[in-house]
């Protein structure tokens, strides 16, 4: 979520395109397909191997391809790599949620701890962005109009939100009551 807002940008100054704002919806196609397909089979995986396995490795896929995206070149190879992470993507997210339903303290208080969880996984979603544009904002090329950012920015960017995830899987090993 830190990301997705800036992914128009990057394709335009990144990849130097035409047309951006169609290739960044390329780009998010292609991760919302990945995400399809694994969200089902991550699930399948989960319900025989445990859930944290799956969350430990679909949270490495999606830090190694954030980070894999500072070295891209053209939108053929954002494609493939948004394929892998949208792979990591739709995994991590079926998964997480049933990790978090399969650690549930008590069935009567299930709605009010979903909702906490709910909240505390919504609102960095929505400061994200704030913040990110913040870090890209430190990067911009001097004088450009329209503001166009260097890589060093995307860079920061990138590196950020796989230190996010690579942190959320760390921090997964604390949590008791589930495999």
């Amino acid at each position: 979520y830190a990301i997705q807002p800036f992914v128009l940008y990057y394709m335009r100054d990144m990849l130097h395109v035409k047309d951006p704002s169609k290739d960044a919806g390329f780009v998010f196609m292609v991760i919302l397909l990945g995400a399809t397909i694994s969200g089902v089979l991550g699930g399948k995986i989960s319900d025989r191997t445990g859930r944290k396995p799956v969350v430990y490795m679909s949270s490495l896929i999606i830090g190694i391809c954030s980070v894999m995206f500072i070295f891209l070149h053209s939108v053929g190879q954002v494609l493939v790599i948004g394929t892998l992470f949208g792979l990591g993507y739709g995994a991590y997210i079926s998964v997480d949620w049933a990790l978090g339903t399969d650690v549930l303290p008590r069935k009567e208080d299930a709605a009010k701890d979903m909702a906490i969880w709910h909240v505390s996984m919504t609102l960095p979603q929505q400061l994200a962005p704030f913040f990110a544009g913040i870090m890209l904002n430190s990067f911009v090329v001097q004088g450009s109009s329209p503001v166009q950012y260097v890589r060093g920015g995307y860079a920061v960017l990138f590196t950020f939100s796989a230190v996010c995830f690579v942190l959320g899987a760390l921090l997964l090993r604390n949590v008791r009551g589930a495999k």
